[in-house]
């Protein structure tokens, strides 16, 4: 019942943390431009040691923040006792849920499933961890050091690794975009989207709003996927229920 609360609390404060005093500091807090400077060392001096296998540079890479996770959430609980388990869930699913440096020209349908329901779905299943999962490779995939040409192999893996985290989520979120918009068109773009498993995730996500989406309503899209939003967060208090 914690963890039900902490996604509530979590979703609530990031869906309206822009609109209290102090924005700009809790944007800064939840900033992951750190990311880059991280990976630009650690990968520096895994080809140092003689690591180049990239998707064990990724795992390398990936291992640390785990166990400061871990480690943060022991602190709490030291701390805090079981109100700071609590603290630590709202926290870090909040800051998790607070990316926003993706790629560009995202379209709506695209980019609100890699900032917030892709990392609901890998927390509902694995808790922080899945969260800070799906984040991590959302990020990095397009970080400068990953992005730069003498790295294009690494990018290919953290590419794959992302399709791979992304494509039971996406597939989930082109169900709901159906489900909470025009149900027939966009359930029949969604059955197409499904007879097809090497279809890019971010295709399913587009075809199937598209198709659920009423044109001939303004702003439909943006009200699609706050519907969409809503019933994420069902499904991921549903699965830690359930699970």
């Amino acid at each position: 019942m914690a963890t039900v609360i902490a996604i509530l609390v979590a979703v609530f404060a990031d869906r309206y943390a822009q609109y209290v005093p102090g924005e700009r500091l809790i944007a800064g807090l939840r900033s992951s431009a750190w990311l880059n400077t991280y990976l630009f060392k650690l990968t520096n001096l895994l080809d140092k040691l003689g690591i180049k296998q990239n998707y064990l540079v990724a795992l390398t890479t990936f291992l640390p923040l785990c166990i400061a996770l871990l480690l943060l959430k022991l602190l709490f609980g030291l701390l805090f006792g079981t109100i700071g388990t609590f603290l630590f869930i709202v926290i870090a699913l909040l800051y998790f849920l607070g990316n926003r440096y993706v790629e560009p020209n995202l379209t709506e349908f695209v980019l609100v499933h890699e900032t917030s329901f892709g990392v609901l779905f890998w927390f509902s299943i694995l808790g922080p961890t899945g969260a800070l999962l799906y984040w991590f490779l959302v990020v990095s995939k397009q970080s400068l050091v990953v992005m730069e040409s003498s790295n294009s192999s690494l990018h290919v893996a953290f590419v794959k690794l992302h399709a791979l985290a992304a494509w039971i989520p996406a597939r989930i979120t082109g169900f709901l975009y159906a489900l909470v918009g025009n149900f027939s068109p966009g359930f029949k773009a969604w059955m197409g989207c499904a007879s097809n498993p090497s279809k890019q995730s971010s295709q399913v996500l587009q075809e199937c709003g598209e198709a659920a989406v009423d044109a001939a309503t303004a702003g439909d899209d943006v009200r699609l996927v706050a519907r969409a939003f809503v019933a994420w967060v069902v499904l991921s208090i549903l699965i830690v229920i359930f699970k």
